[in-house]
C-alpha cells in the first residue's frame, strides 16, 4: 500500500468523501437515471470521461495526491453541505446541484491541492455545467425540436425541396418533418441538445484553462453551442436527403451521418477553441496542510 494510503489526512479526506457521496446519494441516483435515459446527456458523460481518461495520463504528475485539509478547503465543503440543506426546507433542485458542484470542486481541492487547481479546475466547472444540462434538458426538449425542424424545413426548401413541419397530437404529441413524399420524426434525439451541449462542455474544458478574459471564454461557449446546432441541423438535412437512397439500411444511415456530424462539430470547435496559453501551476505554491 503507498505511503500516502497511510496518512491521517488521507484517511480523514476518505471519510469526507464517503459523507459527501453519501449525503448527495438521492440527487447522484437521479442524475444516473437522467444520463442513463437521454443519448444526449450519455454523449456529454462520455465526452467528460474521455478527457479526464486523457488527463490522468498525460498530467498525473500534476495530480500526486496531497490531502490538503486546510480551513479554507474544509469550509468550502462544509458550505456545499449548507446549500443543499436548503432543500430540506426549501424544496428546489438548484440549491443541491449547486451544492453538489461546489462539493465536487472542494473535494478535488482537498485530494490534489490548490497547487494543481489549473488542471482539475476545467473538469469542475464542466461538471457543474453538466449537472445544468441534465436539469435543463426536459425543459429544452420541445423547444429546440421545433428550432431544429424549422430551420431545417427552411434549409431544404432552399434546395429546391418541398418541405413542411407539422405537429400531431395523435394519439401523443409528435412533431412531422415532411420531405417531399417521405415523413420523418423529429424526435428527441434530433433537438441537438446532445450535440449543442457536447460542444459546450468541450469548449468549457478548452477555454477555461486559456489566459483569456471571462467574456471571451463566454463568447466562446456560446460559439460552441451554435456550431453545435450548425451541425445538428447538417445531421438532420444529410439523414433527409440520403434516405431515399438506403431504404433498407435506415437506420444504419441515421446512426452514420449522427456520429459524422457530432464528430465533425467536435472537431470544429477544438480547431477554433483549442489554441490558447494555459497557465502552469505555480512552483511556489505549496500543499501543506493546515
Amino acid at each position: 500500500m503507498p505511503a500516502f494510503f497511510r496518512k491521517p489526512e488521507a484517511a480523514l479526506t476518505a471519510v469526507l468523501a464517503l459523507t459527501a457521496t453519501v449525503l448527495f446519494w438521492p440527487v447522484l441516483s437521479w442524475i444516473g437515471r437522467e444520463t442513463a435515459a437521454h443519448e444526449q446527456l450519455r454523449q456529454s458523460l462520455a465526452l467528460m470521461v474521455f478527457a479526464v481518461v486523457f488527463v490522468l495520463f498525460d498530467q498525473w504528475g500534476k495530480l500526486k495526491p496531497a490531502f490538503e485539509l486546510t480551513n479554507r478547503n474544509l469550509l468550502l465543503l462544509l458550505t456545499a453541505f449548507l446549500i443543499a440543506s436548503v432543500t430540506l426546507v426549501w424544496p428546489n433542485p438548484y440549491p443541491v446541484l449547486a451544492g453538489l458542484g461546489l462539493a465536487f470542486f472542494a473535494l478535488a481541492r482537498i485530494v490534489f491541492g490548490s497547487r494543481a487547481m489549473p488542471v482539475y479546475l476545467p473538469f469542475a466547472i464542466t461538471f457543474a455545467g453538466f449537472l445544468l444540462l441534465v436539469l435543463f434538458l426536459p425543459i429544452l426538449d420541445w423547444p429546440l425540436r421545433a428550432l431544429a425542424g424549422g430551420y431545417a424545413s427552411h434549409l431544404l426548401e432552399l434546395f429546391g425541396h418541398r418541405a413542411h413541419l407539422t405537429l400531431i397530437h395523435d394519439p401523443a404529441p409528435t412533431l412531422l418533418l415532411l420531405v417531399d413524399e417521405q415523413i420523418f420524426e423529429v424526435a428527441a434525439e434530433c433537438n441537438g441538445f446532445g450535440l449543442m451541449s457536447t460542444a459546450a462542455l468541450l469548449s468549457l474544458l478548452l477555454c477555461v484553462p486559456q489566459a483569456m478574459p471571462l467574456w471571451w471564454k463566454a463568447a466562446a461557449v456560446a460559439l460552441a453551442v451554435l456550431v453545435g446546432f450548425g451541425f445538428n441541423l447538417v445531421r438532420i438535412i444529410g439523414i433527409v436527403l440520403a434516405a431515399p437512397h438506403v431504404p433498407d439500411h435506415y437506420d444504419l444511415m441515421h446512426e452514420t451521418v449522427g456520429l459524422i456530424a457530432l464528430f465533425a462539430g467536435l472537431t470544429v470547435v477544438w480547431l477554433l477553441i483549442g489554441s490558447g496559453k494555459r497557465p502552469e501551476p505555480s512552483e511556489a505554491q505549496t500543499s501543506a496542510s493546515v
